[in-house]
């Protein structure tokens, strides 16, 4: 699905140019769709990091199977496409609310200038998180924590945002 919505903005990247196509009401649409898969995907990885964080003993099975789980296939195709994520992700990064924050997430997060690095580290640490469970090396509650609080922060600016549209 996503590619097909992937396909049209790379020939309008070629033919157009970014700024061109960044105020086309295609581009819009298609830029709209492929957030909203990212959300979905985001939620659902959200989902399964929960029931692992659920788990008072040390499950094995489970946790594997929650890593089998573990979705990044939107933002794989949109690297896969060699378009810069930029273009999709192209908002402030999460406003942090250092009060209720960990200071260690918040320190790992100034390094995330824009929201495009901040969707990268996501998955990038998915990635890892999921290489961890599939060898049966359970992370650090700290990792996993990590994990869902830049989920949660990036899910909590798509919500404010929403509503303001």
């Amino acid at each position: 699905m996503i590619e097909s919505l992937i396909a049209p903005v790379s020939e309008w990247l070629i033919k157009k140019g970014q700024d061109k196509i960044k105020e086309s009401a295609e581009f819009q649409n298609t830029r709209l769709a492929i957030r909203q898969a990212v959300v979905r995907e985001l939620r659902l990885n959200r989902a399964f990091i929960d029931e692992v964080i659920k788990l008072k003993e040390d499950v094995t099975g489970l946790t594997l199977a929650m890593a089998e789980e573990l979705e990044v296939s939107a933002f794989n195709k949109l690297e896969d496409s060699f378009m810069p994520i930029e273009l999709f992700f192209d908002c402030e990064r999460p406003a942090l609310d250092e009060e209720s924050s960990d200071g260690q997430f918040l320190n790992w997060a100034s390094q995330l200038e824009n929201e495009a690095l901040w969707v990268e580290r996501i998955y990038m640490r998915l990635r890892i998180l999921r290489a961890r469970w599939r060898c049966s090396k359970v992370p650090k509650n700290k990792s996993v924590q990590y994990v869902r609080w830049l989920i949660d922060t990036w899910l909590k600016q798509q919500t404010n945002r929403n509503r303001t549209f």
